[in-house]
């Protein structure tokens, strides 16, 4: 529902601040750029920093869509404020970000592990439950990283956005 998306956005948001790591603001930003955009988890995964682009003065993420052909979604308000602020975080890491948008983050104990991989699906799904369950949402134990798609979809069409446009934004058409 749109209270309960509200609430796990509102949760990885608050936690992201309270934690203050560069993992927790990329997890933010993870699930603000799924459920503001409807990506499918393999779009949000193989994601570049060189994909945010501008079109008619508007931020945009150009993704690969299912069947290997590309395109764009806009990024809304609240998607930028997260994205921008985990890309400065890992910018003070790594200096200018470059590669996958989304990375893994060092270890903090574990030398061997030092990041800047892209993220996995797996990791999507295991972020995506985890911080359902810490939000208390009900379905956190059977959210899955497609449940975002269904969630935007439902939410514009319930806000009178005409199906034709859901079905594009979706690349259902």
């Amino acid at each position: 529902s749109e209270a309960e998306t509200a609430q796990l956005l509102d949760h990885v948001a608050r936690r992201a601040e309270r934690v203050d790591s560069e993992a927790a603001y990329r997890d933010s930003a993870l699930l603000s750029l799924m459920f503001h955009t409807g990506l499918r988890v393999s779009g949000v995964t193989t994601a570049q920093i060189e994909d945010l682009a501008y079109d008619r003065g508007h931020r945009i993420l150009w993704y690969t869509k299912k069947g290997q052909t590309r395109d764009f979604v806009p990024l809304a308000p609240p998607v930028l404020a997260a994205l921008d602020h985990y890309l400065q975080v890992r910018a003070a890491r790594e200096g200018e970000p470059s590669g996958p948008l989304l990375v893994t983050t060092p270890h903090p104990r574990d030398p061997s592990k030092v990041g800047g991989r892209a993220l996995t699906q797996r990791d999507v799904w295991t972020a995506l439950r985890r911080y359902a369950r810490e939000a208390g949402l009900a379905s956190a134990d059977s959210i899955t990283p497609h449940t975002s798609r269904r969630t935007v979809a439902t939410t514009l069409l319930a806000n009178g956005v005409p199906i034709e446009k859901v079905q594009d934004l979706l690349s259902h058409n």
